[in-house]
């Protein structure tokens, strides 16, 4: 369960990381990545989540749908093989699977409580400004851009070594995120069937 919230705070607030300083042209290209970004009003998408652990034999893989929506909304459903639920809400996480439901505040855990100050800072502009959180490097092949992020602070670096984002170049949507934690456990999430809405 932390781990799935982990993931889904780093996803949705990893554009606050898009203010680095990179060459014109790179800086260039997030800057309409993040104004896409910054555009939608709400989406849903269909996930496919594997996760591969060195010391596991086998990845696991799971699949759902995400729906997010741009008051910090997020609602991770997953439906097999294990069907749970986690809604992030401006100040909760609220999980529910196995026939029980948790309500976790967000403020009382060091992690989330960064990960919320990201999420108002990119609603307020401020995260364009912020160059304490990530570094960032983006590589170009065919219709695929990439970001790869690497975290600064040392209580991020305890949960993760990097994300890796691919967009598709021509309409800028994320077609899967990658992250990998210290102990060489990676979780890649491929989107597909995305259903959005942009602000007017």
């Amino acid at each position: 369960m932390k781990r799935v919230v982990t993931i889904l705070f780093l996803f949705v607030f990893a554009v606050a990381a898009f203010a680095q300083t990179l060459s014109e042209e790179d800086s260039a290209l997030l800057k309409e990545i993040s104004a896409s970004t910054s555009s939608i009003k709400s989406f849903t998408c269909s996930f496919t989540q594997v996760r591969e652990d060195p010391l596991l034999e086998d990845p696991s893989v799971s699949k759902g749908q995400m729906q997010y929506r741009n008051d910090g909304t997020v609602v991770w459903k997953c439906t097999s093989p294990d069907p749970y639920q986690v809604t992030i809400l401006k100040d909760k996480i609220i999980f529910a699977g196995g026939g029980k439901n948790r309500t976790f505040d967000v403020s009382s855990n060091h992690l989330m409580g960064d990960m919320q100050k990201l999420a108002d800072d990119v609603n307020s502009g401020k995260a364009f400004s912020d160059r304490d959180n990530f570094t960032v490097s983006v590589s170009r092949e065919k219709s695929v851009v990439t970001l790869k992020l690497v975290p600064v602070k040392k209580i991020m670096q305890k949960h993760l070594s990097s994300m890796t984002m691919k967009f598709d170049a021509n309409n800028l949507l994320i077609e899967s995120f990658e992250y990998l934690t210290p102990e060489g456990v990676s979780t890649t999430i491929a989107f597909s069937d995305w259903k959005l809405q942009r602000n007017d």
